[in-house]
């Protein structure tokens, strides 16, 4: 435990120990009850209300259509699927364990030692790291995704049918488009789109009216306001 701790206190590896700190806390308060979804997802900002990630790239394959990289990446990672508190620990988890391990094979194969190389180590492994991260995080939301068919306001779909929500994606078509709706609490879901009429595509921050809901996929079916 002691080297642990010491393994940690490295500079290079400390914010490898506070995110997995973080994850961990966050998993105890969750299994003692301390804390809901909706309050540990305090703790971080909206992805949809603070941070852009949208990275559209535009192509011609039938006429024109647009292919946004930050949907692709949202959907890979069961954003609107499952609850972003639990994607997020688990992505710092994986990316603290990638990056504290990628770290000391460097320093060990490498024979690092000045402080330059050490930092330069740092800055190449922390985005290696992420983007491994990313992929095994996908792949490991998939099969629990099931788990969160109720997340959000499932039991209650029905009751969203004729409420309003605004666009959280890039864009809103018959194959992809994620919303964020604002419960009566106050607590804000993702939920995951579709367009109701094939071929409409609703942009970011449109608001859209809920007609249909798809209990199986846990889908909702949108029309704009």
């Amino acid at each position: 435990m002691n080297e642990l701790i010491t393994l940690l206190e490295a500079p290079y590896n400390l914010v490898y120990g506070v995110l997995g700190a973080i994850s961990v806390g966050i998993w105890l308060m969750s299994a003692i009850g301390l804390f809901s979804h909706s309050a540990i997802e305090g703790f971080f900002p909206h992805p949809h209300l603070d941070i852009d990630v949208d990275i559209d790239v535009d192509f011609d394959a039938d006429g024109g259509s647009n292919f946004s990289l930050g949907d692709s990446f949202l959907t890979f990672l069961s954003v609107g699927q499952v609850p972003i508190s639990i994607i997020l620990t688990i992505l710092f988890f994986i990316q603290a364990i990638i990056g504290v391990w990628m770290n000391q094979f460097a320093i060990n194969q490498l024979e690092l030692s000045l402080s330059w190389q050490l930092w330069t180590m740092f800055f190449v492994n922390f985005g290696i790291s992420f983007f491994v991260a990313v992929f095994i995080a996908g792949f490991l939301l998939k099969p629990i995704k099931p788990f969160f068919r109720d997340y959000g306001i499932v039991r209650t779909a029905n009751s969203l049918i004729g409420k309003v929500a605004i666009v959280s994606s890039s864009e809103v078509t018959d194959k992809f488009g994620t919303a964020i709706f604002k419960l009566d609490g106050g607590d804000i879901v993702d939920i995951s789109i579709r367009v109701a009429e094939k071929g409409s595509v609703f942009l970011k921050k449109q608001e859209v009216v809920i007609v249909d809901f798809d209990k199986e996929k846990n889908l909702y079916f949108v029309m704009l306001n």
